[in-house]
This record gives C-alpha cells, sequence and structure tokens, in this order.
C-alpha cells in the first residue's frame, strides 16, 4: 500500500491515500516533475516517467520517501522529503517533493441495452 501524505514526522501523521491499480499521481520535486502510475499496489510497483532519470516510461519500485538516505519511510510518499526508487537494481533518491497531484481521470461507461440516438432530419 501506498500512502500519500503531507508533511509528517511518523506514520502516525499520514492520512492513507491508497493508490489503485491505474491510478495516477504527478509530482513535482525541487528539480523535476513525474507521473506515476500505478501498477502493483501489493508491491508499491509503478510506471513512472519524467526527470533525468526516466525521459522513457520504466517500470520502479517505490520503496518510499527520506529526509535522509539512512532513514527510509517505507510504502510512503511524502512532500518535504525525497522519493526513493529502485529501477533495475539502482536505487534513485530524488530532490525534496514539493508537490503530490493525483490525477483525476473521467471515465466513459458504456450501457448495455440503450436505445440508439434518434438523428433529426432538418429541412
Amino acid at each position: 500500500m501506498l500512502l500519500l501524505g503531507p508533511e509528517v514526522n511518523s506514520a502516525a501523521d499520514v492520512t492513507a491515500v491508497r493508490l489503485k491499480i491505474g491510478e495516477r499521481v504527478r509530482i513535482r520535486t525541487g528539480n523535476s516533475s513525474y507521473t506515476l502510475m500505478m501498477v502493483r499496489p501489493e508491491e508499491n510497483r509503478v510506471l513512472i516517467r519524467g526527470g533525468k532519470h526516466f525521459p522513457r516510461t520504466v517500470q520502479a519500485h517505490l520503496l518510499g520517501s527520506t529526509l535522509s538516505e539512512k532513514d527510509i519511510q517505507p510504502d510512503a510518499l511524502v512532500r518535504g522529503q525525497s522519493m526513493v526508487l529502485s529501477v533495475q537494481g539502482k536505487c534513485i533518491v530524488t530532490s525534496p517533493v514539493l508537490s503530490i497531484e493525483k490525477e483525476r481521470r473521467t471515465t466513459l461507461v458504456r450501457v448495455k441495452n440503450a436505445a440508439p440516438l434518434e438523428r433529426r432530419r432538418t429541412a
């Protein structure tokens, strides 16, 4: 489970926002902007694109957030802390996160047995 939250001092301060498969967040750090899409919530596997490290979309394991590279707050993405990812065996630590924005998507719904739209004749 990935938690998205404001600045925190402990895990108890985080308000949990769980990302579902396919949901996206935009993250702006001090140096870059990223787009993350959740692929496997139970493993915090995401697709990420942005910044100098990810010019193309790649799969990554979002390890958590950190104020120092020694102490990682697992399973959390926190404003004011750096994002920590593992990509193809490499550990990537971003500059501190300035903003986290969950994308809102509109969904088209297909209705079964709906009557076709009538065409109006114009004179």
